[in-house]
């Protein structure tokens, strides 16, 4: 069964329907998917409560947007560059900011080699880890669902084993995080990173987020997308837009002084970039939104 919009997909391996909610355990198999997805929009996705979790696996990895997940009573932030995993029948409590666009890339898993891989990995689960950008997930994962949906001899078995592509590449990308020399130039680009979150308002050129890192300005753009999948220029425009997202639906400020919050004195310039990224105007937006409370 498979279900997909535009920008949304989903797809699964079940027998029966009333897996889609508990999941199935599978031991003869050394590892098969039960089902994945992925969603690129600007969710409208209700909250997940599993207090006895699934009795399949759960990985997620995050592109773009925020994740809440509540483990242990705290709320904790999974966003890009973040992969979140479950075991069977831990608890799965999250949410996401609808606010802000989503890329997101999910699959649920069983079999008697699972634990194995899961061993492999050595990641904690319940809670966000942050691996940085993979780019490959996304493409694999499109291609488990496009053959999961084939129908095809042998087609499952394929999926499978790009499904254990991915769990390498995991493991590749978390071997490579902790190098000596690639740790602490990360650890400057994720710093830039938290500078640019706070500094919206303000003129940020690259060239100072380069001096930060100790890196030239061609440098730090090329380690700065390996990391975050993203231009630092892409990646300041998604930020303060989805800043005025939030001011467009929670305040009634003006445009002109939201533009301004977010670094944008020219007001209808901002109007023509915000319409550019989410083909409607600000002002269309903050109608559509209020019409529909």
């Amino acid at each position: 069964m498979d279900r997909q919009t535009i920008n949304r997909c989903y797809t699964n391996t079940y027998s029966l329907v009333r897996y889609h909610a508990s999941g199935f355990e599978n031991t003869s198999e050394y590892l098969q998917i039960n089902s994945c997805g992925y969603c690129e929009e600007i969710p409208d996705l209700e909250p997940v409560s599993r207090p006895h979790g699934r009795r399949d696996f759960f990985l997620s990895y995050s592109y773009s947007g925020d994740m809440y997940v509540e483990t242990n009573g705290e709320e904790l932030l999974c966003s890009s560059g973040d992969l979140l995993l479950y075991a069977p029948e831990e608890p799965q409590v999250y949410r996401y900011d609808c606010t802000k666009h989503l890329s997101n890339y999910w699959i649920h898993f069983t079999g008697y080699g699972a634990s194995q891989f899961i061993e492999m990995l050595d990641i904690p689960t319940q809670v966000p880890y942050h691996l940085g950008y993979i780019p490959e997930i996304k493409h694999f994962i499109q291609k488990i669902i496009l053959e999961i949906n084939s129908e095809r001899p042998g087609s499952i078995l394929y999926a499978t084993s790009l499904f254990a592509v991915i769990l390498s590449l995991i493991n590749k990308k978390k071997a490579e995080n902790m190098l000596p020399d690639n740790h602490e130039q990360n650890e400057h680009i994720y710093q830039t990173v938290d500078y640019i979150q706070h500094h919206l308002s303000a003129k940020i050129s690259i060239s100072h987020l380069a001096s930060m890192s100790f890196l030239s300005a061609n440098r730090y753009t090329n380690v700065f997308k390996s990391l975050l999948g993203t231009t630092p220029q892409e990646y300041i425009i998604r930020l303060r837009l989805q800043k005025a997202l939030q001011l467009l639906k929670d305040t009634d400020w003006t445009i002109t002084r939201i533009a301004s919050t977010i670094g944008y004195h020219d007001s209808m310039y901002f109007s023509r970039l915000f319409k550019k990224y989410y083909q409607i105007s600000p002002s269309e937006f903050r109608s559509r939104i209020r019409n529909s409370d």
